[in-house]
């Protein structure tokens, strides 16, 4: 089962695009205090990563302008993958939301899929995601996964350059009785309980 909050979010005409409506969008003080969360994290300093992750925003909420041309190309790659979940997150903090979507019939299965659009889909790569949630990094490039098992726990931060994926892991620790409590949760587009394919 993923951990994690998953949240639904609209999305609505505006323009020739669309805006993914929300009610908060993370401030310059989350970015700071993720960066200083993963750095404690990286260091060993588990405590002082633990009062740092308590300080975030419990979810991060974006707002991206999309294409007509981005829309569609989404939608139709949606529609022909048995999705579990997906995400819009501007990994690589460009302006333009990356599509990121998971497949897998079971848990240990899972595996994210990346891509992002410039007049055409483009593949940028995939990482295994089972038993894994994911987190914002504002204002820099990255997203984070946190994966966690049977008191195993561990952290990975997710890079785009060039259209390239990148995963570096951070670092992971046993015998956990309480995971990370790390903020700025991803929405993951799902309507009660169902996948909502739709990029309207």
């Amino acid at each position: 089962m993923m951990l994690g909050i998953l949240l639904c979010v609209c999305l609505s005409a505006c323009g020739s695009g669309a805006v993914i409506n929300s009610n908060k969008i993370a401030t310059t003080n989350d970015g700071q205090l993720m960066k200083q969360t993963l750095q404690y994290y990286q260091k060993g300093q588990f405590k002082k990563a633990t009062d740092s992750a308590k300080r975030l925003s419990k979810v991060f909420n974006s707002e991206y302008t999309m294409s007509e041309g981005m829309k569609k190309a989404y939608n139709k790659l949606l529609a022909g993958k048995d999705v579990t979940a997906y995400y819009l997150y501007d990994i690589d903090n460009d302006g333009k939301p990356e599509l990121c979507y998971v497949v897998g019939e079971i848990e240990a299965s899972m595996t994210m899929y990346v891509v992002s659009y410039k007049n055409k889909l483009i593949k940028d790569g995939s990482i295994a995601c089972g038993h894994s949630v994911f987190n914002a990094y504002p204002q820099h490039n990255g997203m984070v996964m946190l994966m966690g098992q049977m008191g195993y726990e561990e952290i990975s931060l997710m890079t785009l350059k060039n259209n390239k994926l990148k995963v570096k892991t951070l670092n992971d620790r046993e015998n956990v009785k309480d995971y990370l409590p790390l903020g700025l949760s991803l929405n993951d587009h799902t309507a009660n309980g169902k996948l909502n394919r739709v990029i309207k």
